[in-house]
Order: C-alpha cells, then structure tokens, then sequence
C-alpha cells in the first residue's frame, strides 16, 4: 500500500501509553482479542511502548494481519532484549540487525527489517531513544547522484500533498 505521509518519520501525534481505566488497549484489542495474547505483548523493556505503536498501525491502515505480525515482531525483540539484558535505550539499527540475526532472518526477511525501522523511527520520534547519529559522509555512485540532483527544483514539479 502506498502511503502519501510516511507517519514514522515524524513524531507521533498521539501518546505513547495508551490505556483505558480498565488497563486495556482498544488498539490493541482490534489486533488481538484475547485477554492472554494482550498479555503476553506486554513483555520485556519495550512493553509500555507497544500501545503506542499498535495505534500507529492502526492510523496508518495497516490490515489486520499485517499489525498483528509487526507487533508480534515487537514482541519477540522486546523478549530478546530482556534476555540480552538491554533496555529500550539501548535499541539502534545494530540492536535490530543482532535480533535478525540471533533469529536466523538475515537474509530475504524484508518485512521485519522494515517494522524494526518503523519502530526505531516511532521510538525516535516520540524521544524515547536518541536520534541516529548521521553517516559519515561516502563516496558511493548514488551519493553522487544526489549530490548533482536539484531538490529544490525537483519539489517544483512534485504535486501538492492535500
């Protein structure tokens, strides 16, 4: 699905905790009817952040599935992490790629690289973790490709978002 905002690279425009008075999720509840599977998404240092991010993909439209196999991945990270004996403030890019890897979906997984980045950016975006520190500079042929492209004149052709 083509999204025309790209939501996980801004902050999100709702709260990270998102609870009822009666401690669950409506969120969450949509993606995982069960009292027992609510529960056991709720593990590990990224427990508390998980509402938020269910109410991202919900914003964002995701299907069904498709959120339920992204906070599932959320889950089993946050599991890892607790078992590495890391915190939240601790998760990067190199975090995610150690999980993929400790999991054996190094290669043609694209699905869950993708929601680690989504993640990264909710987390960022919402100040929980730090910025990324920028790349160095490189010298790679698409580097300079965008080195030699006009972005302002570009914008100028690019139609006006509603």
């Amino acid at each position: 699905m083509f999204r025309k905002n790209p939501a996980w690279l801004l902050p999100p425009p709702f709260p990270l905790h998102v609870h009822q008075e009666d401690g669950e999720d409506p969120s969450i509840e949509l993606f995982f009817p069960t009292a027992e599977n609510r529960r056991r998404l709720h593990a590990g240092p990224l427990a508390r952040y998980i509402d938020g991010f269910a109410v991202w993909l919900s914003v964002e439209g995701y299907a069904r599935p498709s959120a339920r196999e992204k906070l599932r991945f959320v889950e089993l990270l946050s599991r890892w992490l607790e078992s590495e004996e890391l915190g939240v403030e601790d998760l990067d890019e190199q975090r995610v790629e150690a999980f993929l890897l400790a999991r054996g979906w190094s290669n043609g997984r694209r699905g869950e690289t993708a929601t680690g980045r989504q993640l990264l950016c909710y987390l960022r975006g919402s100040g929980v973790i730090p910025a990324a520190v920028p790349c160095p500079d490189s010298d790679t042929p698409i580097d300079r490709i965008y080195a030699k492209v006009d972005l302002d004149a570009l914008r100028a052709f690019a139609p006006a978002w509603p």
